[in-house]
């Protein structure tokens, strides 16, 4: 809306991992974002996730062997579940199981101008619900007008930058 238009990048993904959780019903919402020498991947942002949690501590090396290391290769959206399980095994790392103590899962990987950015992760670790199609497609919606929303807000920064001049 126009009135995010004065956010800064950081309100505008608290607001977003507020609105996954409570808008979608996701129990666990984590925006991780890329370390600034792009090396690692660290949760910054987190709905739901107890400070005590394996997930508080999600971090991932950006170019390991992990399903959340291969999202970051380009834009992409991955939903885990029962009928993908067996055959993702191998990007389902010991880390991985570790961190998110789940077997479904939906994540996002968030690029602006084909810059990595960060990682949406979302589950319903909490309520052991399953995560539904039309789940998995809204949380796709959201993280692609999230995108948008970030890249009007760069694109802002370098008008403001360049009317300085």
């Amino acid at each position: 809306s126009p009135a995010t238009e004065k956010l800064t990048p950081q309100r505008v993904l608290e607001l977003f991992t507020a609105a996954v959780r409570e808008g979608l019903g996701l129990d666990r919402v984590v925006f991780a974002l890329l370390s600034p020498d792009h090396a690692m991947l660290q949760g910054r942002f987190f709905g739901g996730v107890r400070a005590n949690s394996a997930l508080h501590r999600f971090e991932f090396e950006r170019h390991g062997k992990s399903i959340f290391a291969r999202l970051m290769d380009k834009p992409a959206a991955f939903w885990l579940n029962a009928a993908n399980l067996k055959k993702m095994a191998p990007l389902l790392t010991d880390h991985v199981r570790r961190v998110t103590e789940v077997e479904e899962f939906v994540a996002h990987s968030i690029f602006i101008d084909d810059r990595p950015i960060g990682l949406c992760y979302a589950d319903r670790g909490l309520s052991h619900k399953p995560v539904s199609e039309a789940d998995y497609k809204e949380f796709r919606i959201n993280c692609q007008i999230l995108v948008k929303r970030l890249a009007s807000l760069s694109s802002n920064k370098k008008i403001a930058a360049g009317s300085d001049g």
